[in-house]
């Protein structure tokens, strides 16, 4: 996962860097990133293969400074119970918590409902705090994929939404559904 520094104006703001570390030697892709306003930071996550043969894959992040330099290490976000593919990650800072909220498809459960919606707190440090915890709930049996996820200031929650196929058999459809995550 390669980024770049874009100016206000649109014009490119100095070289390439390499946000993942050389420990991803295997196919890293989908990448999601968002600025940390106080922390001085942004946060790139992404879905990395390189533990795919025992882990399938997994979801990383690393801090960005503003200057357009990676700091610190990548950290996994996808935890010890997530065995199975997590995918298509998003991300979104928290003004209030100070804290970024990843969200992801998660097929840790994969033999009873297909995909859910998942996530994890990281600190302002880059760092995991707590667990991931399952957002989508236990109701949405069927497939969700496609998460995306945005901070409301003036409410002091996050919103995530997904492509949610639980009435595909039966209405033929996919429907968007969302859920408030406080911060």
């Amino acid at each position: 996962i390669y980024g770049r520094l874009v100016t206000g104006g649109g014009t490119l703001d100095g070289d390439e860097f390499r946000s993942c570390g050389r420990a991803a030697t295997s196919h890293e892709q989908w990448p999601a990133v968002a600025y940390g306003k106080g922390s001085g930071a942004y946060l790139v996550v992404w879905m990395d293969f390189r533990n795919s043969g025992d882990r399938g894959a997994d979801i990383f992040a690393r801090r960005v400074a503003s200057g357009g330099y990676p700091t610190g290490k990548e950290v996994r976000l996808s935890g010890a119970s997530a065995t199975a593919d997590e995918a298509v990650p998003d991300v979104a800072w928290g003004a209030t918590a100070k804290q970024y909220l990843v969200v992801w498809d998660d097929t840790r459960d994969s033999v009873a409902e297909s995909s859910d919606t998942w996530g994890q707190w990281v600190g302002a440090s880059g760092e995991s705090v707590d667990s991931n915890f399952r957002i989508s709930g236990n109701q949405a049996a069927g497939t969700e994929w496609t998460p995306a996820v945005a901070w409301g200031s003036t409410i002091n929650k996050f919103l995530v939404v997904r492509a949610d196929a639980r009435d595909l058999t039966t209405a033929k459809k996919v429907e968007i559904f969302g859920r408030l995550v406080l911060g």
